[in-house]
C-alpha cells in the first residue's frame, strides 16, 4: 500500500498537469457476482451523519460490473448482496475494482484502501482501550459495587476514550494523510490534539481535491475547533428547557459557567450529573452555574434521565441527537464534553470532571 506522502505527490502532479476528473468507476470481473444482481450505491454525508441511496448497479449476464459515475470524490457505500456494506473513498478518476467477495477485496483506489486500514485500526484501538473498562464497569454494577467505585471506573473509561481519540489523530496524520479517506475520519478527531497539524493537513487535502463538499466540511471542522479553543469567546446558546421556557447562556454572564453536553444514554454523563449536584451545593450560585445541553432525541428520554439524576440546573435541547446544532456549534462529537466559561464569557478550560473540576473551581471561585 502506498504511503500518503507518495500518494500526495502523485495526485499533486495530476492536479497540476491536467484538470481533475469529477468522476470515478466501479468494476468487477465476470463471475465475482451472480448474474443480473442488483447493488445499491449510497453517498455518506459525514458531517450530517446522513447516508442516501443514489444509484443502483446491475451486473451483466456474466456477473461483471462496469459503471462510471459523474460524482465528486467523497465517501460512498456499496450494499453487497450479502447485506454487507463496502465503504468506498474514491478520488478523482479512480477505478475501484472489486476482486473477491469472500473475503471482500478491492483494488485500484489507494484512498479506499486507506479507509479500510483506518477502520481496522480504529476498531482495534477501541477493543484495546475502551471495551475492557466498559466490561469492568458492567461487572461492577452487577456486583453492586459502591457509587465511588463505579465513578472511578467511569473516569478511567473517559480517560481511555480520550486516549483512543488521540491515537486516531496520530493515525490520521501519519497514515491517512490528504487522501479522500480523511473525510471519513474527522468526526472522531480530538480537535485540541495536534490541532495545527490537522489544519495543515486539511489545506493539503484542499490543494489535492479542490473545493468539493468534503473540503468545506473539513475546513468547518477546523474552524469549529478554533471557535471553542481555550481563550475564545463561548458561542451563544439559546433554546428551550424541559418546560418549553426560553433559556440562554448569556443570561449567566458575570459568573463562571460550566456548559455540559450530555445524554440519557451516556453512562459517564449520568455519573457526572450526580457529582454536579454536590458541587452546586458547595458553591455560591452567584459565582458558578451549570448550563446543560442535552443530546437526546426524545423529550421523554431527556425528562426521565433528568428526573432520575435530580437535575435542577438550566438545560436546553433541540432533541436532534448528534444532528444537534448546539453540538455542531461547539464541535462536540463525543460525550461527555464540557466547557468552563469565565465571567466575561471566555472559554478557560475543557472537559474537566470529578476532582479535577473541583480543584479548578477552588482556584477560581472566591
Amino acid at each position: 500500500m502506498p504511503s500518503f506522502p507518495s500518494l500526495f505527490l502523485a495526485t499533486l502532479f495530476l492536479a497540476t498537469s491536467s484538470p481533475l476528473k469529477a468522476s470515478f468507476s466501479i468494476t468487477a470481473a465476470p463471475a465475482v457476482f451472480p448474474e443480473n444482481t442488483e447493488l445499491h450505491l449510497s453517498r455518506n454525508t459525514v458531517e450530517k451523519r446522513l447516508k442516501v441511496r443514489i444509484a443502483t448497479l446491475s451486473t451483466d449476464a456474466q456477473g461483471g460490473i462496469q459503471k462510471t459515475f459523474d460524482l465528486e470524490p467523497g465517501i460512498y457505500e456499496l450494499e453487497l448482496p450479502s447485506g454487507e456494506s463496502l465503504p468506498l473513498a474514491p478520488a478523482e478518476g479512480q477505478t475501484i475494482a472489486i476482486e473477491t467477495l469472500d473475503p471482500v477485496s478491492v483494488a485500484g483506489s489507494p484512498d479506499t484502501e486507506l479507509l479500510a486500514t483506518y477502520e481496522t485500526f480504529r476498531k482495534g484501538s477501541l477493543a484495546r482501550l475502551v471495551y475492557p473498562i466498559r466490561k469492568d464497569i458492567k461487572a461492577a454494577k452487577s456486583q453492586k459495587e459502591s457509587p465511588q467505585k463505579i465513578a472511578e471506573l467511569t473516569q478511567i473509561e473517559v480517560d481511555n476514550y480520550a486516549a483512543h481519540l488521540r491515537e486516531l489523530n496520530d493515525f490520521v496524520l501519519e497514515k491517512v494523510g490528504p487522501s479522500i479517506a480523511l473525510y471519513a475520519t474527522f468526526l472522531r478527531w480530538d480537535g485540541d490534539y495536534r490541532a495545527s497539524e490537522l489544519a495543515k493537513l486539511v489545506e493539503e487535502f484542499a490543494a489535492l481535491h479542490g473545493e468539493i463538499p468534503a473540503t468545506r466540511a473539513l475546513r468547518e471542522r477546523i474552524a469549529a475547533a478554533r471557535r471553542t479553543a481555550p481563550g475564545s469567546p463561548a458561542p451563544e446558546l439559546v433554546g428551550t428547557d424541559l418546560l418549553g421556557q426560553p433559556r440562554s447562556l448569556s443570561k449567566l454572564h458575570g459568573r463562571y459557567v460550566l456548559i455540559d453536553f450530555w445524554a440519557s444514554w451516556c453512562p459517564p454523563c449520568r455519573v457526572e450529573n450526580r457529582h454536579y449536584k454536590k458541587i452546586l451545593e458547595a458553591v455560591d450560585p452567584e459565582s458558578f452555574a451549570l448550563f446543560g445541553v442535552n443530546l437526546d432525541q426524545t423529550h421523554g428520554a431527556w425528562q426521565k434521565a433528568s428526573r432520575q439524576d435530580g437535575i435542577e440546573w438550566i438545560q436546553i435541547s433541540d432533541l436532534r441527537g448528534w444532528k444537534s446544532e448546539y453540538a455542531k456549534l461547539y464541535n462536540v462529537n463525543a460525550l461527555p464534553a464540557s466547557f468552563l466559561i469565565d465571567p466575561h464569557g471566555n472559554i478557560v478550560a475543557k472537559n474537566l470532571r470529578g476532582h479535577v473540576l473541583e480543584k479548578k473551581l477552588a482556584e477560581l471561585l472566591p
